[in-house]
């Protein structure tokens, strides 16, 4: 159930946008170990891109708009409860997948981000997560997600 959206530069190729989703579905099912895990690349052209310096704070002459590929950013939308050293893991393991799709050696370029949010704020098929009838053989893990 947790969907994850990465958006970074364009120009991923078909094969490299397969292991990055791949490799995502991967870490979800191993930390959440729930259904309906969903991945979404959101492709940004350097036109549309601007940051600041990664480890200072300055004003706008050594800022970086629309002459570099965007930084990666990882965005989980999921449930609470995961205990801190499988966040821990997670955010290591979504770091690496991304930084190896996007051909990068700096992984400060990867930043992740965990949305947590209850899971009956979730819904399906017209019903809230813990009232779906899809999602019966889960109801044990869902309302221990939602605690």
């Amino acid at each position: 159930m947790p969907v994850v959206t990465i958006t970074g530069p364009s120009g991923l190729t078909k094969s490299g946008k397969k292991e990055l989703i791949e490799g995502t579905l991967r870490i979800l099912r191993e930390t959440y170990q729930m259904p309906d895990d969903r991945v979404c690349i959101h492709e940004v052209p350097a036109e549309n891109v601007g940051h600041t310096p990664l480890l200072a704070v300055t004003s706008g002459e050594s800022w970086s708009v629309q002459s570099e590929p965007a930084r990666i950013y990882v965005e989980v939308c999921a449930p609470p409860g995961l205990p801190i050293e499988a966040k821990r893991k997670m955010m290591r393991a979504l770091t690496e997948v991304a930084g190896q799709a996007y051909g990068r050696s700096n992984l400060r370029d990867v930043l992740v981000s965990l949305d947590e949010h209850l899971v009956e704020n979730f819904a399906s098929n017209g019903f809230l997560q813990t009232e779906n009838p899809d999602m019966e053989p889960f109801a044990a893990t869902l309302r221990r997600k939602s605690v």
